[in-house]
């Protein structure tokens, strides 16, 4: 569902011709900003979130060049 609707792109896995690999597409990466949000919102309200403090703090310092790092990382 996630490949046809254009979240993900699949392609073969050239080491095991029987596995594929799947990567974000861009659809998925221009949903960051929301992510990011949510999980600023999640460490601010949820005591026991999965959000790790210090990837928090590097949000709420730089969040647009955390953005680029992220999507950055993503599209290699």
């Amino acid at each position: 569902m996630l490949e046809r609707e254009g979240f993900v792109r699949k392609t073969g896995d050239a080491q095991h011709g029987s596995k594929y690999i799947y990567e974000p597409a861009q659809k998925t990466i221009d949903l960051l900003p929301i992510l990011l949000e949510i999980a600023l919102w999640s460490a601010k309200y949820d005591l026991n979130t999965a959000a790790p403090k210090s990837v928090v703090a590097r949000i709420k310092k730089d969040k647009i060049g955390f953005m680029k790092e992220v999507a950055a990382s993503i599209k290699k």
